[in-house]
C-alpha cells in the first residue's frame, strides 16, 4: 500500500503507512529504506540520514545503505563525509561494481580525475571483463581531455562485452564529440547489428544524420522507427525537426498542429511550432 501511495504521489499517506508498519516490525529493512527515501523526497534530510545510519547498524553488510547515505550527504553538500562512506563501502565490498561506479562518479563530478583514474585502473585489474568500468574510465579521460587514452578505454569496453550495444553507443557518442563522424557511424551500426529492432538506437542514428544534414538518411531511419512504433513521440518530434531543417515551414506547422492536438501536454511541440512560424 505504501508503494502504491508513492506511485500516486501521495507521499504523506506512504509515510503514515510505513511508520505504522515499523511500529510492529522494527527489523523490516525494506520498509526502512522506503521511509528514508520518502523523508529524502520531503527534504527532511535529518530523519533520512538517521534511518540510513540505523540501517548500517542493523545490516552493516549492505552496500546499498552506504551508497544511499553517501548520496544523501552529497545532496546536502557534505562531500567529505560522503567520500568517507563511499571509501568504506569500497573497503567492505572491493568486488562490487556498483560501489566502484559510485565512488568514481563522485570523483568525476568533483573533477578529481586522477583519483577516479587510479580507482578504476585498480578495479579493472580485478574486473578486466567489466565493460562498465572501461566506459567510466573512458568518460574520465574524455573529461580530462586525454583523447588517446579515452578512445582506448572505449575500445576496451567494446572488447570486454562485444554483444552489448551500450559500449558501441558510448563510443559513437565519444567519436561524435570529436567530430570523427565516420568512426561514430560505424559504432552506431555495430550497435544496431546487435539489436536491429531497437528503436532507441535507430533514433540516435537518425539524429546523427540530421545533425550532419544527411536528410535522406535521417528520414529513412525516422520512417523505419514510426513503422515499428507508430506512437513513438520522440521519432515524431525528430521528424518535425527534420522538416524545419529542410525549411519546409508549412509542412512543419501542419505536422506539429496535428501532434499538439494529440499530445497537448508536450511543451516542446509548441516551441517547434513557434520556430516554424519564424521561418
Amino acid at each position: 500500500l505504501a508503494f502504491l501511495s508513492m506511485l500516486q504521489n501521495d507521499v504523506g499517506r506512504a509515510e503514515q503507512l510505513l511508520s505504522e508498519a515499523l511500529k510492529h516490525s522494527t527489523g523490516d529493512l525494506s520498509a526502512k529504506y522506503m521511509l528514508a527515501r520518502i523523508y529524502q523526497m520531503q527534504n527532511n534530510f535529518q530523519k533520512s540520514e538517521q534511518i540510513y545510519k540505523q540501517l548500517l547498524d542493523q545490516n552493516s553488510r549492505s552496500a546499498q545503505a552506504y551508497l544511499s547515505l553517501a548520496g544523501l550527504l552529497i545532496r546536502q553538500g557534505k562531500n567529505d563525509q560522503a567520500e568517507q562512506y563511499l571509501k568504506t563501502a569500497i573497503e567492505k565490498y572491493p568486488q562490487s561494481i556498483k560501489t566502484i561506479v559510485a565512488l568514481s562518479g563522485f570523483y568525476l563530478h568533483n573533477q578529481e580525475f586522477k583519483k577516479a583514474e587510479n580507482l578504476l585502473q585498480h578495479a579493472i585489474q580485478h574486473n578486466p571483463d567489466s565493460s562498465e568500468l572501461h566506459l567510466l574510465l573512458g568518460r574520465i579521460y574524455a573529461r580530462a581531455n586525454q583523447w588517446e587514452q579515452s578512445e582506448d578505454a572505449f575500445l576496451q569496453a567494446v572488447q570486454a562485452n562485444p554483444q552489448n550495444p551500450k559500449p558501441y553507443i558510448e563510443s559513437a557518442q565519444y567519436y561524435t564529440s570529436r567530430n570523427l563522424h565516420n568512426k561514430a557511424l560505424a559504432m552506431y551500426h555495430k550497435a544496431l547489428e546487435i539489436q536491429p529492432q531497437n528503436v532507441g538506437i535507430q533514433l540516435q542514428i537518425a539524429r546523427f544524420h540530421l545533425n550532419n544534414r544527411n536528410f535522406d538518411k535521417a528520414e529513412e531511419y525516422i520512417r523505419r522507427i514510426i513503422d515499428q512504433q507508430p506512437d513513438f513521440i520522440d521519432a515524431k518530434i525528430l521528424n518535425a525537426q527534420l522538416l524545419l531543417a529542410k525549411n519546409q515551414a508549412d509542412a512543419a506547422k501542419n505536422y506539429l498542429g496535428a501532434l499538439i492536438e494529440k499530445y497537448p501536454e508536450i511543451s516542446n511541440l509548441y516551441y517547434l511550432k513557434g520556430l516554424a512560424h519564424l521561418q
